[in-house]
């Protein structure tokens, strides 16, 4: 043996710690300008909080998932539902700020935003009761990783 680690689904911690160092610049940057506090601005910090929520969820699920055996399966479920979560809510946020440039007005803007807000909680409650009632993604007893139907790309088309 080499020595390497590979993780669940082949992925890199690479990504991951990239999108916080960039994230991390951003907020220095952000810090050491004058930038007026307009909606798009705080739609941007939260997306910019969410995205560091994300990138360091993924990395300790993805991480744990290595270790299976010895940490408990309810953790891993939080970290990958929180990591979801995350991602899910900064593509619910895209919706939200198109709704500013694409100058709708208030009643379309707020189906527009209501739609997502369905999407965005039945794909959340989807992945959860996955998890929960085993159609999903769980870990067996014997400590077998079983997918079922994988909803991010449902969730990522519909928001």
């Amino acid at each position: 043996m080499d020595g390497a680690i590979t993780y669940y689904e082949n992925y890199s911690p690479v990504g991951d710690v990239l999108v916080l160092a960039i994230c991390f610049v951003f907020i220095i940057l952000i810090r050491s300008a004058f930038i007026s506090k307009t909606k798009n601005f705080a739609i941007f910090r939260i997306i910019l909080g969410l995205l560091i929520l994300a990138a360091g969820l993924g990395l300790f699920y993805h991480v744990l998932m290595n270790a299976t055996d010895t940490v408990s399966h309810t953790l891993i479920y939080a970290l990958r539902i929180g990591y979801h979560a995350a991602l899910f809510g900064n593509l619910f946020l895209y919706v939200v700020y198109a709704t500013i440039p694409l100058r709708l007005d208030s009643a379309s803007a707020k189906r527009f935003i209501a739609v997502a807000a369905i999407g965005y909680i039945g794909v959340m409650l989807y992945d959860t009761a996955g998890s929960m009632f085993k159609f999903g993604f769980y870990i067996s007893e014997e400590g077998r990783i079983h997918e079922g139907v994988n909803i991010f790309p449902v969730g990522y088309v519909f928001l």
